[in-house]
């Protein structure tokens, strides 16, 4: 990654601190920034049509 890319990534980051079990992102909201997970746990899921959620993954510090 040249300089000014860095540059540019850098400007989409955000730093925040989320509770525990608290949602930061819902399924199909437009992306305003670039989250990098540094302590802690974020489980990933996927709504299903009756209303279950399905897990898809797990990202970790």
């Amino acid at each position: 990654m040249h300089g000014d890319e860095h540059d540019q990534l850098r400007q989409l980051l955000t730093h925040a601190q989320y509770d525990p079990h608290s949602t930061i992102f819902h399924e199909a909201e437009d992306a305003d920034y670039v989250f990098n997970v540094t302590t802690g746990s974020v489980k990933l899921y996927k709504l299903l049509g009756d209303g279950r959620r399905q897990i898809t993954g797990f990202l970790f510090a």
